[in-house]
């Protein structure tokens, strides 16, 4: 039995959605390519966030919730990159917030020394362990913490509404234009109606995936290294039902296999949701090599230098890792750089 609970009048939640026209589909591609080169020429300017200017939010622009997982060592010293690369650039729109576990440094002290001007911008997990490895506990309670975050800005501020759920590593960049335009997309393709999750499908090793299907991984999960994005009904669903689930997964009897945190929340969305790490959101095989190119994991310095000479850095929406905060900078710039150019027509 799977369980859902909607945000609103989704009746073609799960099942019975109709294809789209692919005539219609045609022209709507188009329609969207042009938004995107909008969205992705956007300079510095338009996207800083600016603290008590809620004023400049749409009224129909959606809400998306970026939860940054760090820890009490790397904090300090991450946090502080996100917050002047990625984190500077993004649209009043998108809410960024650092997660850390229970430790002894306070909640002020912790900001200060990441730098964190507005503590409320750090949320600390009570009762759970900063340095556990894998992080399973960690991760899947985060979820829980991001929801009851979510609905505190959403009582404090009546203008906002949160449709969008995005976990990353605090060694991730995220590209939020992109992210913007990736989404934008799925909306008008439809994929938005059901609860999807989109990331970097992952399947396990090879001399895993036997175990990890008998275990009831039967369809992909979305890598936790270069983050994943959930429609705000999954959260609600997994925040509340993920805690019974690792219990299980945690007495099974392939718990060596499946005792990570992405893998877990991936079976367990699939278990109390029916959903799984999306391909190009309507669950075809077909497109999960294009979501796999919006959310990348470096293996080496060249590929990354690859991607930024001939990929379509513009259009990617997450990459990691970088361990070296000035990689962050350094991706910040030949960004911007790239959208400078852009919109110049120079490039």
């Amino acid at each position: 039995m799977t369980f859902w609970s909607p945000r609103g009048p989704r009746e073609d939640a799960i099942h019975g959605r109709q294809q789209p026209n692919r005539t219609k589909l045609a022209a709507v591609t188009l329609s969207l390519v042009l938004t995107y080169l909008v969205l992705a020429m956007t300079s510095f300017s338009h996207h800083e966030v600016v603290s008590g200017n809620e004023q400049l939010i749409q009224k129909d622009q959606d809400f998306i919730f970026i939860a940054v997982v760090s820890s009490r060592e790397t904090l300090a010293s991450r946090v502080k990159y996100i917050r002047q690369s990625w984190a500077a650039q993004r649209s009043p729109n998108i809410v960024v917030r650092y997660f850390v576990g229970d430790g002894i440094e306070s909640k002020l002290e912790l900001a200060q020394q990441a730098g964190i001007q507005d503590p409320s911008d750090l949320v600390i997990m009570s009762g759970i362990a900063d340095n556990e490895y894998p992080p399973v506990y960690k991760n899947t309670n985060m979820l829980r913490y991001a929801l009851q975050t979510m609905i505190q800005l959403e009582k404090e501020n009546s203008t906002w509404d949160f449709e969008y759920f995005m976990k990353v590593d605090d060694d991730t960049f995220v590209n939020t234009p992109a992210l913007i335009a990736f989404l934008h997309i799925q909306e008008t393709l439809g994929n938005t109606r059901e609860p999807s999750i989109w990331g970097r499908r992952g399947y396990g090793l090879p001399e895993q995936r036997q175990d990890l299907r008998s275990a009831g991984m039967d369809r992909p999960y979305c890598m936790g290294g270069p983050g994943y994005i959930m429609t705000r009904d999954v959260l609600d669903t997994l925040a509340t039902g993920v805690k019974d689930c690792v219990e299980v997964m945690k007495k099974s009897d392939y718990k060596a296999v499946l005792w990570h945190s992405d893998v877990i929340i991936g079976v367990c969305a699939t278990k109390l949701i029916g959903t799984y790490c999306q391909g190009n959101g309507n669950g075809t095989q077909g497109g999960s090599e294009k979501t796999n190119g919006s959310f990348l994991q470096i293996t080496d310095r060249y590929q990354l230098s690859n991607i930024l000479k001939y990929g379509d850095i513009l259009g990617i929406v997450a990459l990691h890792p970088f361990k070296n905060g000035e990689q962050m900078f350094f991706l910040q710039n030949s960004l911007d750089r790239r959208r400078e150019m852009d919109g110049n027509g120079t490039a």
